[in-house]
């Protein structure tokens, strides 16, 4: 099934660099993770919606073990893809002057999942591979969104995506 994901996945990342001080989500470990950062990086990642769709079909063809084996490789391919995007983004930020905290997403701590659509906002020009439904999850299901800081003395980041 690990073969079947890689031949399905499309890894597919936004990032934009934006002001930490103009974040505004509640909870303490957005305060706690953006300390000592003026920048952060907003990201969305998604593996794409076909391996969703082959997962669906094998239920469907009543083949559930198989379907639970290709989901599960979909979770492995989508930490795969951040892993790959958090040493891009570190690489990039290392060249300025700053070094690259670790991830933090809506529904990690005490973040509400609720606050997933401001955070989307924050790519309100950009034609993302991923939407939110009116329940609040990403759609396609296997897709992530999160802030990294970028603590450091280096000049500003200019660049945004």
């Amino acid at each position: 099934m690990a073969a079947r994901a890689d031949a399905v996945v499309a890894p597919e990342a936004w990032w934009r660099v934006v002001l930490g001080a103009g974040l505004r989500f509640s909870g303490r470990a957005v305060r706690l993770h953006l300390a000592g950062s003026e920048l952060a990086v907003a990201f969305v990642l998604t593996v794409g919606g076909a391996l969703e769709a082959e997962v669906l079909a094998l239920g469907e063809a009543r083949e559930p073990l198989d379907a639970f084996l290709l989901d599960t490789a979909g979770w492995a391919a989508i930490e795969r893809a951040v892993r790959q995007l958090r040493l891009d983004l570190r690489a990039r930020a290392r060249t300025r002057g700053f070094r690259l905290t670790h991830r933090l997403g809506p529904g990690y701590a005490d973040w509400p999942l609720e606050e997933q659509g401001r955070l989307l906002e924050l790519f309100a020009n950009a034609p993302l591979p991923v939407r939110l439904s009116e329940h609040g999850v990403l759609v396609p299901f296997k897709s992530i969104t999160g802030i990294f800081g970028l603590p450091g003395s280096g000049p500003t980041f200019s660049t945004i995506r």
